[in-house]
């Protein structure tokens, strides 16, 4: 008995290291593999850096800014540049993170190509490459463990699909039974008017019937349009991921987050 309980544990950790072999390929694949995406990123970080800077010129250190373009004698306007700088370099701390990301994407092509010349070995040794060089990538890793965890937050359970598809169905069969039963005559009415007035007269009340008619549906119309929704921003995040960069998906995901109520 308990030779088996040590294989069935042996088992379950050869199934659970295969996912996780899986999945770790698949998230190396994004951080490592250059894409045209990385050009948006380049360009969003520059912008960010750029902001920064005028930020630090404008704000921060625009007095000792001016001091120096106002000129001053050799040995104050040493001792005001020194200022400066140390500002400057206070002020940009604050966007340390995109320089360094920067410097993370440029780096990619030849560890990627280092990746898939020892992939061509095996995984295993893939993996084990990866191991030792991921330091040189964490921000680019702990942005697409950000990206994961959004989308995993948008992601529909399977019981919350299969909601959806259950309200869905309800809300339909409403709809037809009121065309069909209680709201049949104005239908039928709007169908056979001639003249545009008459035509006019029957939409409205046909409209107003079915919206009656729907009412007792209204709660599980608002629930299955916070699902949907969820599905929306879900395609939404992948696109932006996939055509311009995972900074410009977790913008997307803040903004979401802040304003939707299917995410509260």
């Amino acid at each position: 008995m308990k030779t088996f309980a040590v294989l069935y544990l042996v088992y379950l950790a050869c199934i659970f290291a295969a996912k996780t072999e899986e999945e770790q390929q698949l998230m190396i694949t994004r951080i490592l593999k250059p894409t045209d995406g990385d050009e948006e990123m380049r360009n969003e970080l520059f912008e960010r850096i750029n902001a920064a800077e005028r930020v630090c010129k404008e704000g921060k250190c625009k007095v000792l800014r001016d001091q120096l373009v106002a000129g001053a004698e050799i040995s104050v306007f040493a001792k005001v540049t020194k200022e400066y700088d140390t500002c400057m370099d206070d002020c940009r701390v604050k966007e340390q993170r995109s320089f360094d990301l920067l410097k993370e994407l440029e780096r990619k092509a030849d560890y990627w190509k280092n990746f898939q010349e020892v992939k061509s070995l095996s995984l295993k040794d893939a993996l084990v490459y990866w191991a030792e060089i991921k330091g040189e990538f964490k921000l680019l890793e702990e942005e697409e463990n950000k990206y994961e965890a959004a989308m995993e937050k948008l992601r529909l359970t399977k019981e919350e699909a299969q909601l959806k598809e259950k309200l869905d169905a309800e809300i339909r069969e409403q709809d037809q039974k009121c065309k069909t039963t209680t709201c049949a005559s104005l239908r039928e009415a709007l169908l056979t008017a001639k003249i545009p007035e008459d035509q006019i007269a029957a939409a409205d009340k046909f409209f107003d019937c079915m919206k009656k008619c729907k009412e007792p549906m209204n709660a599980q119309v608002e629930q299955l349009d916070k699902l949907q929704e969820r599905e929306d921003y879900l395609a939404n995040m992948e696109e932006l991921r996939t055509e311009m960069s995972v900074l410009d998906a977790l913008q997307y995901f803040d903004e979401i987050e802040s304003s939707s109520t299917s995410l509260t």
